[in-house]
This record gives C-alpha cells, structure tokens and sequence, in this order.
C-alpha cells in the first residue's frame, strides 16, 4: 500500500474528530486535543496548561469547559525560552467561523499571554498556533492574516511573537512523521493496544500463539473501538491501527516486513473487516451514510489494495516449482497444502472483489486499470497453481469455499481448458486418497486441522463407514448445472467413482453427498461468528442419470426468492466471512451464477459465467 494511500486514512481520521476527548452517556468522543498534546510531547515539550482534568489509568479525561484567556494549551520548549500556545477549533476556517466560533476572540486573548509566571522567566519567543482538523476557505485565511499581522510581534519588551497555522494537511504531516504508534491513540485504549503491538513483534505469523493469544485479543480491542454507540470516528481509527500495527512486524534483515509477517497482517486486516461490516449494520440512521463510506474504503481500497499489492510483489516467487515445498512428508504435504488454499482463497477473492467493483464504477481509466487487474489475478493463480501441486490437494471438506472462489475466477475470464485441468487433477488425487493408494487421508468432514495432523501421526480418530461431503456435491452440482455435455464426463468418470459401493477386497470408505439448509437468519450471522443452525441434507446420487438427479435435487432444495435476491452486489464480504469462521459457503453462492432459465443463457462450469 502507498504511503499516498496511508496519508489519505490518517487525514480521514484526524478529520472526523472532536475538538475535545470526553467520556460522554453516549460513549467515548475523540478529539482533536490528544493528538496536539501526544505531538507535543513528543516534541520534549512541558506542558504548562492542558484543558483537561486527568482520570484514572485507561479512563478518558474531563475536558474543562472554558479555556484560560483563548489558550487550549500552553507548553514550554526543552530550553524553556520558548512558549508554544495553542487555540483549538474543529471547524471549517471561513470568515464566517472566524467569528460565529469565537476563532478571532480567542487568538486575540491567547496573543497576549501573561509572562510574569515564574515558570515563563526564560521565555524569549511566543508561538502562537491555530490548529483545526476541517479545510479552509480562502476568504478565512485572509481574516486569519489580517488579524495576526495587525497584533505585532512584540510582547513587552524581552519576548517576540510569532503565529502558525495548522490545518488538516499539516496535522496529517506532523502525525504522519512523528506520532504513527499507540500514542496517538486515546487514554482508554492505549495501553491495549500498546500490548498488541509486542505481541506483533514477538508472535511468529499464523502460529498456535497468533491464533490463540494475538488474534481474539485483537478481535476483543476491535470490539471495544467499535462498542456501541459507534460513530465515524471509531470506525475511521480502524485503517490507522492497522497501519500503526504494520510498522510492528517482524522485519528482515533490510528492516522491511517479512513475507509471513505480511501474511499475518492481512490476516489482522480480515478481521477489522469483519468489524467494520458488522459496525456498519448498527449504527444510527444520521450516520448511515458516512458509516458506508468507512465500510467501503476499509474493503474495497484498504483491504483490496493490500491484497492487489501483496501479490503484485510476491506472484512471481509463488509460482516458481514447489514454491510451498520445504521436504518431503506428509506432515509437509499437509502444511503446503493449508498455504496452497490460503493464498488461492484470497487469490479469489481479490479477483471477486475485483469483479464487484467493475460493476459499481463508470470512469473510463478507473475501469482499465480493474480489467488490468482481473488479467493480473487470473494470471497470478494459473502460475500458482501449475507450479505447487498442493493447488490440487484439498484436505479439508471447507476448502469448498477456495475452491468455489478459484471456479468463478478462472469460469469468469472464459479460462475453460484451465478449469478442466484443475478439477481432473484435483479429484484424480482425491479418488487415489478413497482407495488408500495415496497415505494422506481423505478430506476430513469435520473440518478440523487439528484431527487431520492427529491422523498423520497415528493419532486415527474412529472412521465412520461413510464420509459425508459437501465439497463433492459442489462439484457435482457446478458440472450438472453447466451447459449440456460439457461436465459429463468430470461427473462420470470421478463423482460417480467415488461415491459408488466398495469394489470387492477394497479398504474403501463411500462417500456420501451431502447438502446444507442454512437458515433464513444466515446473512445477519455469518458476519459475526460462524452460522450453526441449518441442516444438512442427504443426496443421492443416480448413476444412470447422475446430471439430471442433481439437478432435480437443486430444485427440490431451492431457496425462498427473497434470499436468492440478497446474492446481488457486494458478495465478497460474505464469502470471507466464511473463510475466517470456517463456516460452509451456502450453495446459492455458485447455483445463482446458474440462475437463467434460458438454456442458452447458462453459463458453463468453463465458461465465462459474469
């Protein structure tokens, strides 16, 4: 992500905050004044009047409800020759403001600060600074000026004067060079997230101590930013933590983040998004409309550009031969396997999303550049997946959803051939896997990374006499529902394989298709957490006609036409819901690509479908 990029968030969020930080009844409000003090202090700055009465550890101040003759704050240089006064405004600088906001009263009577404090002995220079968080207005700087130049630059006879005016753009530079660490948070949450950023730097990306130290303390801080009654202003500090949080990686000898240090961001990123989505759904209707702005940018510029940018710079390392082999084994098989479908779930994502927003944007060079990148992605997982045949190793049944998301980008772009390679290879390998000719396990349905490395160390559970799958009737129901012919012979020569009786003297375990009901509710819960209820549904397959029994199922298991009608627009978010709480992909996900009735009109499950 460009520091451009960076630049725009932060200025966002110094843009949407308060004049004061209070604990109000409605909640915590931020402002603009703890990002003034943290500067100064940082600085090596002495405070001399802050305006604000100090609470408890982690507790919000009580700002003071006047300031002291116009000053907001007032601190003292290291050398104590310098005073450095500060008038606070959240407002628009317009000469309307300049005096309806008591801007000029206030620079006036902060101008003339009393230098007879013991304290202000040494004082030889007065630095009087306007800071606001809003743009201005030209005819505003003007009164600004005029008024500054009329007051002089003399304090009685030992002390000069001077005026400095800091707007959205010099906050953002100041803070942006000085202040990108916890301290430019607020009291309450500055010692949490301090603590984040060490774990950050200690914890090994993806590790069993980020997944079960760093990552739910991250979802509880998340939790407690954007607490009820959220605003724009919890919501715009999201991008700015993340970022905060990048300059804590695990760096390699060049200082730059690590490629698995990377890796672990975008996965704190995922969860932000989910947050902010979930933020987005409960805040008030007067903030609808600024709180979809945040939704939108934390998606579909911050997270996206993250994504578009780390495989920009690591495709090509990806798709050298073996790219995720470390040696041989099947605990390694496993592993590689695990990072295979990790990058190809975002992979198909990022190609997802992509597609989203080429539906959404009209301007021409804007357009170009998506369809420069949907090439690059379809690109960049071609390579990937020729060269690691772990691409073609699922081991778990919810890698459905990798799975799916792979699907719909190659079917998007008309990659036919592509798509025919990889569903021959993939359940080649899974058949070599039913009979035992292959050591690794059969996908395991209870969708447990832990139970399958438990079986590659002897450590078998109990097996069933059958296995149900979802991953196979997704595969089933994409080849019945394609164009007539086309996946006939994928469906005959390998679904209907492995899911027939046990030929004799076989160590053999059938396979059952399996279905799943979500409930009505499913598109209000997966953003939160994965969805339970629902219920599965057995299917049957009939070797005689395999396509038509399934397509007979996918009728007599249709879904009410006010769900099918919510898998419009911005589908991505749902789909990495999905991903981060292992929850299965609901069918209509891939069976709406297929929604025409119009047998000419379908797509194929190698065609282009979007």
């Amino acid at each position: 992500m460009s520091s451009a990029s960076n630049t725009d968030y932060l200025s966002n969020y110094l843009h949407s905050l308060s004049e004061e930080t209070a604990a109000t009844k409605r909640g915590p409000r931020y402002g603009l004044d703890r990002v003034i003090s943290q500067l100064e202090l940082e600085a090596g700055n002495t405070p001399i009047r802050i305006p604000y009465f100090r609470e408890g550890r982690d507790q919000l101040p009580q700002p003071i409800k006047e300031n002291e003759h116009g000053i907001d704050f007032a601190f003292l240089s290291e050398d104590r020759t310098k005073l450095r006064i500060f008038v606070l405004k959240a407002k628009k600088l317009t000469s309307r403001t300049f005096v309806d906001e008591r801007t000029s009263s206030d620079l006036q009577r902060a101008s003339f600060p009393d230098l007879r404090d013991s304290r202000l002995a040494d004082v030889t220079e007065v630095i009087v600074i306007l800071a606001y968080n809003k743009d201005d207005a030209e005819e505003g700087i003007e009164d600004y000026e005029r008024l500054c130049s009329g007051m002089g630059t003399k304090i009685g006879d030992n002390a000069i004067r001077s005026f400095e005016r800091w707007n959205l753009t010099t906050l953002t530079g100041l803070v942006e060079q000085h202040l990108m660490s916890p301290s430019l948070l607020p009291e309450n949450l500055f010692r949490k997230f301090t603590y984040l950023c060490g774990q950050l730097e200690e914890f090994d990306a993806m590790s069993p101590y980020w997944r079960e130290l760093l990552i739910p303390e991250w979802k509880a801080f998340l939790a407690t930013v954007l607490a009820s009654p959220s605003d724009e202003r919890s919501m715009r500090m999201v991008p700015v933590l993340l970022i905060i949080l990048k300059n804590h990686l695990k760096k390699d000898a060049k200082d730059e983040p690590t490629g698995g240090a990377i890796i672990g961001w975008i996965d704190l990123i995922e969860w932000a998004v989910l947050a902010v989505w979930e933020t987005g759904k409960r805040v008030s209707e007067k903030d609808q409309k600024k709180a979809g702005d945040v939704v939108m940018d934390v998606t579909y510029k911050f997270y996206f550009d993250t994504l578009h940018t780390f495989y920009q710079e690591n495709a090509h390392h990806l798709a050298a031969e073996d790219s995720l082999m470390i040696e041989d084994g099947l605990a390694n098989d496993a592993a590689s396997s695990y990072l295979a479908f990790w990058h190809l779930g975002r992979l198909g994502l990022l190609s997802m999303m992509t597609h989203e927003l080429l539906t959404e944007i009209d301007d021409k060079e804007a357009l170009e550049l998506l369809e420069k990148h949907l090439g690059e992605c379809t690109d960049w997982i071609e390579a990937f997946r020729n060269a690691n045949p772990a691409c073609c190793r699922p081991m778990l049944d919810i890698q459905h959803i990798e799975m799916f998301l792979v699907w719909r980008a190659l079917g998007s772009v008309g990659k036919g051939t592509e798509i025919d390679d990889w569903l021959q290879e993939t359940l080649t390998r899974l058949r070599l896997r039913q009979f035992k000719i292959s050591d690794l396990p059969w996908i395991d349905f209870r969708n447990s990374w832990e139970s399958l490395f438990e079986s590659l160390v002897d450590i078998e559970p109990a097996r069933p006499e059958s296995l149900p799958s979802y991953l196979l009737l997704m595969l089933a129901e994409i080849l019945s529902l394609s164009s007539p012919e086309e996946g006939s012979q994928l469906m005959r020569e390998h679904i209907i394989s492995l899911t027939r009786d046990a030929p004799e003297n076989a160590d053999f375990t059938a396979i059952e298709l399996m279905g799943w009901l979500p409930p009505h509710s499913w598109f209000d819960e997966i953003i939160s957490g994965p969805v339970q209820s629902g219920h599965g549904v057995p299917f049957h397959l009939d070797r005689d006609a395999p396509e038509q029994s399934v397509r007979n199922f996918v009728e007599a298991t249709k879904f009410p036409d006010e769900i099918v009608a919510k898998v419009t627009g911005m589908q991505s978010i749902y789909v990495l819901a999905c991903l981060k709480h292992q929850s299965p992909l609901p069918s209509w996900f891939w069976r709406s690509l297929f929604a025409s009735n119009v047998e000419a009109e379908r797509p194929s499950h190698r065609g282009s479908m979007i």
